[in-house]
């Protein structure tokens, strides 16, 4: 799992303060702040510069005008320009900075802007899995145009005679490695902090592993730097140890911030020891090669944990197909094994009332409930026959429906079930026009279902407690039928998979009920959900499309 320290929100937002800003005091607070880091950034890298050339071994300040380019785009390029050009007229590093500073504006507007638009353009049009990762394409485009504007800025400094010509592929060398480690590095840390909105640090728990592994990195840089300060290069390669356990178990995330730690550790130990400049250039390649080595693990940690994630959303979908698939089954099966005992029992019941009419035909009552024990059982024939062919075939037999009355029959049906449990159900059926184009058959099943499930969730409450609320209304555009009960309602693990087949919360529950709902009512163009009850227990919202006019 990746770990909670690297991924924990933060408490404040940059979003909120856009470049542009709500209101003249905002742009120039924000404008500050972005200068002032941006010095802070041009300040710090200052650690080792190569004279006469004055230049860098690392450029952080241009990883923040990557990452402020690809989070604001063009909103931001007045200050990436301005940030240059301030940081040398408050400490100049060559004979005429001003000059120096606008024309390094000018180049840093044109590398980010360069940078960011190619690297874009790769993630686009490049089939590589790697660069379908927008940072990683924007710090592989960095790598030729950050070349392209090291040769314009050592030409500069050639033609104002500041650099010695003969020193202009050294000084263009070491220009390009020190950008490339500022973006490798600086960018992805800035980018990773900008895209935190919000956090609440009371929602930050660490733990002990992130802990354990930046004191691996830190033991790694001191032994390099503290035990053997004479020979560190040689022992710097401690750091990759511990840098793949990070990357491993934190993706690219754990590398941006352990780069960050190494940058840091590496920058005060060089302070600290005094190294010489050829060291720094050595310290130069080695943070490159571990900058961009754990940058591309972790892109490729992250990619393969999507890829994991995807392959168990089929699998997901998969065994919900076959679920649906196992359901249409069974209904078809159901339907035909129950269709005989079905057929044996109106035959009984026509054979019933045949000799109640023969032996007392003066018996009226009787007669009436031979009769209606009939027209239930053709009803239940008929209903276990849609059923199939809907699962077999899809088929509907389309009729206009009137849903409130359908209602009020769905309800008078299940009388005597809600007498024997002390359920008054109340009806409302809203004015209007009601009617749908529907199976009326399968729209009643489904109508029944819904109430039998209510007057078995009301088992669970007190007598005194249970209430039945069903209405019936129209919209714009559809009917809408609402059941709400007064029950305990759906758990909160089963409430996201209750319409899936074979999830039920009742006891002897085959969790066919919902699912089968759910797949006649989306076949008629509607939709089916559960919504907070009014009543305090549950409410299935039922809708259907009214034909246009």
């Amino acid at each position: 799992m990746q770990s909670q320290v690297f991924s924990a929100p933060l408490t404040y937002s940059f979003r909120a303060i856009a470049p542009v800003g709500r209101n003249g005091v905002e742009r120039v607070l924000f404008a500050a702040l972005f200068l002032a880091v941006y010095f802070g950034f041009d300040q710090i890298s200052s650690v080792g510069p190569v004279p006469p050339l004055v230049l860098t071994p690392w450029n952080p300040a241009l990883g923040l005008c990557i990452a402020a380019v690809m989070h604001w785009r063009k909103r931001i390029l007045p200050l990436v320009f301005l940030g240059p050009v301030v940081s040398q007229i408050v400490i100049p590093d060559v004979p005429q900075a001003g000059v120096y500073g606008a024309w390094i504006g000018v180049l840093t507007l044109m590398q980010t802007v360069s940078a960011v638009a190619l690297g874009r353009w790769l993630s686009r049009n490049v089939g590589n899995l790697l660069l379908k990762n927008q940072m990683a394409a924007v710090l592989f485009a960095c790598l030729p145009v950050t070349f392209v504007i090291a040769v314009l800025r050592i030409s500069f400094l050639v033609l104002m005679d500041i650099a010695p010509a003969a020193q202009f592929l050294e000084g263009a060398m070491r220009i390009w490695v020190g950008d490339v480690i500022g973006i490798f590095i600086i960018a992805p840390l800035c980018t990773l902090v900008l895209s935190l909105r919000r956090v609440r640090w009371g929602d930050i728990r660490i733990s002990v592993e992130p802990i354990a592994q930046a004191v691996a990195v830190g033991v790694a840089v001191w032994v390099a730097f503290g035990v053997y300060p004479q020979t560190a290069s040689r022992y710097f390669y401690i750091a990759f140890l511990p840098m793949i356990w990070v990357v491993l178990r934190s993706g690219m995330n754990g590398a941006i911030v352990m780069n960050a730690f190494v940058l840091v550790s590496m920058i005060a130990s060089l302070t600290w020891a005094g190294h010489a400049h050829g060291d720094v250039t050595l310290f130069q390649a080695l943070l490159l090669v571990l900058a961009s080595s754990s940058l591309t693990l972790g892109i490729a940690v992250d990619q393969s944990r999507i890829a994991m994630q995807q392959l168990r959303a089929r699998e997901s979908e998969l065994a919900a197909s076959l679920k649906v698939a196992a359901t249409g089954e069974l209904a078809g099966a159901l339907a035909h094994e129950l269709g005989h005992p079905l057929g044996a029992i109106s035959n009984y019941a026509a054979a019933l009332n045949y000799v109640v009419a023969k032996v007392a035909p003066e018996s009226g009552e009787a007669l009436s409930i031979g009769n209606k024990l009939s027209r239930e059982i053709m009803r239940a024939m008929d209903t276990l026959h849609r059923l199939r062919d809907f699962f077999r075939t899809g088929s509907l037999a389309v009729e206009r429906v009137d849903i409130g009355a359908l209602a009020r029959e769905a309800v008078a049906l299940l009388k005597d079930r809600l007498v024997h449990n002390g359920v008054s159900p109340q009806l409302v059926v809203h004015p209007g026009v009601n009617s749908v184009l529907a199976d009326r058959i399968q729209i009643h099943a489904v109508i029944h279902n819904l109430l039998v499930n209510g007057i078995d969730a009301l088992k669970q409450v007190p007598a005194e407690r249970r209430m039945l609320a069903v209405s019936v209304r129209r919209t714009r555009d559809a009917v809408v039928l609402e059941v709400d009960d007064s029950g305990i309602g759906v758990a909160a693990d089963v409430r996201d998979h209750i319409f899936e087949p074979l999830t039920t919360t009742k006891k002897d529950g085959l969790g066919l009920g919902l699912s089968m709902s759910r797949s006649v009512i989306a076949a008629h163009g509607g939709h089916i959900h559960l919504e907070e009850s009014d009543l305090g227990g549950a409410k299935f919202v039922l809708t259907l499309p009214v034909e246009p006019a």
